[in-house]
C-alpha cells in the first residue's frame, strides 16, 4: 500500500471511487435525494477544481487505487474508500496521513465536516463535533452533517487505545490467554484498562498506563473456568501493522500461583471481524 498525490490525469478515478462508495454506502443513511445531492456536489467539474486547489491524496494497494482524501489548507475534504476495501484501516491510514501533512505545513487543528456514514470514524480518531447542519436539498430533503474538530496540541500520545479490541494470536504454555480470548480496550489520557473473557478466563480486568510511544504497563487479574483467581503484570510494546492495525508484544508474569514467566502477542480485530 502506498500514497499517491493525485494530478489531473486522475479525475476518473477520484470520480469512481466516490460515486461507488457514495450509492453503496450513503444510501444506508440518507434518502435517494440526498444521495443524488451528494453525487451532483462530487461531480467532475468540482473535482478538476479540487485537483487545482487541493492536495489530493490516492490510496494504492497492489495497483489499484482503493481510496482518495484531500487537504485544503487545514480542512480535510473528500474522504473516500470503496466499499469492498472498508473495515480494514484504510481509512484511518488515510485520515492520518493527511493529518500529518497538516501538522507539517504547520497547523495545530484540522477541521472536516462530516457524513453521517463517517462520523463514527472521526469520533474514534479525535474528532470533535462543533456544528450540526442541515441543508434542504431543492427537492425538500434534509441533509444533516456534523462540522468536526480536532487539536493536535492536545494529542499526548502517539497510540490511543481507546475503543480498540484486540485477540490473542499466541502465548507461552504456562499462559491461560488463548485464541479465543478478545480484549476490549478503554484509554483516559494516559490511563488504559480492559476487560477480557473467552475460552480458559471466565472474566478479566487489566489497568495500567500508556507512555507516549503506547508502551503498556499493567497488572491483571482474572477468573479462570475452574473457578480460580489469578494476576499477574505484563509489559506490551505495540507494532503498527501494514493496514493500521496494532500488534502488542507482551512479556507477563504470574504474580500468583507457580509464578512463571511468559510471552504472548495480540492483534488488534478489524471492523469485520468485529461486527
Amino acid at each position: 500500500m502506498m500514497f499517491i498525490i493525485a494530478n489531473k490525469s486522475n479525475n476518473d478515478e477520484i470520480h469512481k471511487i466516490v460515486h461507488t462508495t457514495i450509492n453503496e454506502i450513503y444510501s444506508k443513511y440518507y434518502p435517494e435525494e440526498v444521495v443524488q445531492f451528494f453525487l451532483d456536489y462530487h461531480s467532475r467539474n468540482n473535482i478538476t477544481k479540487a485537483l487545482r486547489e487541493e492536495c489530493i491524496l490516492l490510496i494504492e494497494k497492489e495497483g489499484r487505487i482503493i481510496g482518495t482524501g484531500s487537504l485544503l489548507k487545514n480542512e480535510i475534504k473528500r474522504m473516500f474508500i470503496l466499499p469492498e476495501y472498508q473495515g480494514n484501516g484504510y481509512g484511518s491510514l488515510l485520515l492520518e496521513e493527511l493529518e500529518r501533512r497538516a501538522k507539517k505545513e504547520g497547523y495545530d487543528t484540522v477541521v472536516l465536516d462530516s457524513s453521517l456514514a463517517a462520523y463514527s470514524l472521526y469520533e474514534k480518531k479525535g474528532y470533535i463535533p462543533i456544528k450540526y447542519n442541515k441543508i434542504v436539498t431543492p427537492n425538500g430533503q434534509l441533509l444533516c452533517y456534523n462540522e468536526m474538530i480536532k487539536t493536535f496540541a492536545n494529542e499526548e500520545h502517539l497510540i490511543d487505545y481507546n475503543n480498540r479490541v484486540f485477540k490473542s494470536i499466541s502465548n507461552s504454555d504456562n499462559g491461560e490467554v488463548s485464541g479465543s480470548t478478545i480484549f476490549k480496550y478503554k484509554q483516559e489520557n494516559n490511563i488504559i484498562w480492559a476487560e477480557y473473557s473467552g475460552g480458559q478466563i471466565t472474566r478479566g480486568y487489566l489497568i495500567g498506563t500508556s507512555d507516549k510511544e503506547g508502551k503498556l504497563d499493567f497488572s491483571y487479574q482474572h477468573v479462570n473456568i475452574e473457578n480460580q483467581i489469578r494476576t499477574g503484570e505484563c509489559k506490551s510494546t505495540p507494532e503498527i501493522l501494514s493496514d493500521g492495525r496494532i500488534k502488542l508484544l507482551e512479556e507477563w508474569e504470574w504474580t500468583s500461583g507457580q509464578k512463571s514467566k511468559g510471552s504472548s502477542v495480540l492483534e488488534e480485530v478489524n471492523l469485520k471481524e468485529k461486527l
